[in-house]
């Protein structure tokens, strides 16, 4: 897949674009519905099938201090794209600037950058200052500049809309099946793996310590995981929560994610993993000390080997 940034020319890179438009955060069923439509028309006509997505989050400008934490940062999102059969993404930098733009000069960039020949959107995507681009406003405007539009409905899972939002809450609900049926996947995150305090290393149960700024997060608890680096997959065990076997009665320490890869040997140390949460072990509890968290440790790591297989 190629990926090119929206400020450049793209247009006589791809022939005949097939275009969708929007954040895509989770890149979920909804989303996929929707990149299945854009391939297969594209299929069908020759074309490209290709996506304009935003980065940030269009709400961490317009409302900064008050918006969601992302359920795929960009990374993840391109990766999935190219998964449902994109072939050119276009990363968008959402600013103040682009925020102010009108509908129709937001348009019209989009149509000398890229000239797209269909732009397929979902029922309920906006664009434009005040929102005031939607899906009756491209149909309307692509005569003028040379492309069709077409509405893509929303896709409901036993009745109940499929978006991000509700994602987002079941995830923190620790409601993990509601989400993996959301998302087509199970819930994950991505990060860089950080020093820590060795406690792992010490008890011979080694673990990747995950940086989680802007990560929606289940509860506090032991999960079963998968953990992909490099291209690899690996099953492990991770503990989400304050430690309080390791923190001394009274201290308010930071929450935690850390991981042990099972049957793995090597350095992660700045590297960047994507955690897979597969089914919550228990919940998190104080141990009686480091020889007791070892043991419960070992339990964990059998039965989610046999959950994981």
């Amino acid at each position: 897949m190629e990926v090119r940034n929206f400020d450049e020319q793209l247009k006589p890179l791809f022939p005949s674009p097939v275009l969708t438009l929007g954040v895509f955060d989770g890149v979920h069923r909804g989303h996929q519905a929707l990149l299945s439509r854009v391939v297969g028309e594209a299929r069908a006509c020759g074309g490209t099938p290709a996506v304009l997505t935003f980065a940030p989050h269009p709400l961490s400008v317009l409302r900064p201090g008050d918006s969601p934490e992302p359920l795929a940062p960009l990374e993840i999102r391109l990766r999935l794209f190219e998964e449902n059969g994109i072939e050119f993404a276009v990363r968008a930098a959402f600013t103040p600037q682009m925020a102010d733009l009108d509908a129709e000069i937001f348009l019209q960039q989009v149509v000398e950058r890229i000239a797209p020949a269909r732009i397929i959107v979902s029922s309920d995507f906006h664009f434009g200052k005040n929102q005031s681009g939607d899906v009756q406003f491209l149909k309307k405007s692509g005569p003028k500049y040379g492309f069709a539009a077409e509405e893509f409905g929303l896709v409901l899972h036993h009745g109940v809309k499929i978006g991000s939002r509700g994602i987002r809450d079941a995830v923190r609900l620790g409601d993990l099946k509601t989400a993996a049926e959301h998302l087509g996947r199970p819930y994950s995150v991505v990060g860089k793996v950080v020093p820590g305090d060795q406690i792992g290393r010490h008890i011979q149960v080694p673990t990747a310590n995950i940086d989680l700024k802007s990560l929606v997060l289940p509860p506090s608890g032991v999960y079963a995981v998968k953990v992909l680096w490099a291209g690899d997959s690996y099953l492990g065990v991770c503990n989400l929560g304050k430690r309080p076997t390791v923190i001394e009665p009274g201290v308010n320490h930071e929450t935690r994610l850390e991981v042990h890869l099972l049957d793995f040997e090597g350095d992660l140390y700045g590297q960047s993993i994507e955690v897979f949460f597969h089914d919550r072990l228990r919940d998190e509890k104080k141990f009686a000390g480091l020889e007791e968290l070892s043991v419960q440790i070992r339990q964990d790591i059998s039965k989610a080997r046999t959950l994981l297989k």
